[in-house]
């Protein structure tokens, strides 16, 4: 009984020192492991730490270079805004300029239209015609003057005095006898047609009261020409005289001539 005792004794003292042993073994184990996972920890705080200020340094370079992006798209903005402005004032000044070319145009086809209607007739035809106006009528009214320039330019037109088409023609014209007696050679050798030819080339007058008649001639052909008429379809002129007026009833009485 007592060794029996004694074995209980000795297996639960054998038991104690094995568990107190493998206590031991096990703290030992335990201390051992705990630095390493500290260590574990603290890298994982350190990584963490430096992912975060890696992130805020992303964010911040981020954000700066969005700011600097934003910054130039506004400048690239305002810049085309400017761009839009020249090139609306471009547009503005494009239609002004357009305006004034087109204005010029306008301008330029009136002169032109003008100009062609005071060239109904050739320089010649004006100084033939001035020439026999004041050799018939430079004594006369304007008015007079007027009705006989008249006169010669109907006829280059009438059917009456259907072989001359032309003011020199009919001034010249002698098929049945001359048409204006003015073109006859005076005793002299020279005749009134002819002086007042000299006179409207040379302009030598004698007196201011022969430059105005001439000036008056010039204004009243040139105003014949140019389809102002004062006798209607009338072919021709003579002195005034009753049996004249009675022959031909359908007439005019200009100054001392009479136009029928």
């Amino acid at each position: 009984m007592k060794a029996r005792k004694l074995i209980m004794c000795m297996l639960m003292a054998v038991s104690f020192a094995i568990g107190t042993t493998s206590i031991a073994v096990y703290a030992e184990e335990t201390t051992n492991t705990a630095p390493v996972e500290t260590s574990s920890n603290t890298n994982e705080i350190n990584t963490t730490e430096t992912d975060i200020e890696e992130t805020e340094q992303t964010s911040l370079t981020g954000t700066i270079s969005d700011t600097e992006t934003t910054e130039e798209t506004d400048e690239a903005t305002e810049t085309d805004a400017d761009e839009v402005e020249v090139n609306k004032e471009a547009d503005v000044t494009g239609d002004e300029d357009q305006e004034k070319a087109a204005t010029a145009t306008e301008t330029k086809a009136t002169t032109t239209t003008k100009t062609t209607t005071e060239a109904n007739y050739t320089k010649s035809e004006l100084r033939l015609l001035s020439a026999l106006v004041y050799a018939e009528a430079g004594n006369q009214s304007y008015k007079g003057k007027l009705a006989v320039a008249n006169v010669v330019i109907n006829r280059t037109t009438s059917k009456q005095f259907w072989h001359v088409d032309t003011i020199k023609e009919v001034i010249y014209d002698d098929k049945w006898g001359v048409q204006f007696s003015v073109i006859k050679d005076n005793s002299n050798g020279v005749s009134p047609m002819d002086r007042a030819l000299e006179l409207y080339d040379t302009k030598k007058y004698s007196s201011d009261a022969q430059k105005k008649q001439m000036e008056q001639c010039i204004k009243a052909a040139k105003a014949a020409l140019n389809g102002e008429n004062n006798i209607g379809n009338y072919l021709f002129f003579t002195r005034y005289s009753k049996s004249i007026a009675n022959k031909y009833p359908n007439h005019v009485v200009i100054g001392a001539y009479y136009e029928y």
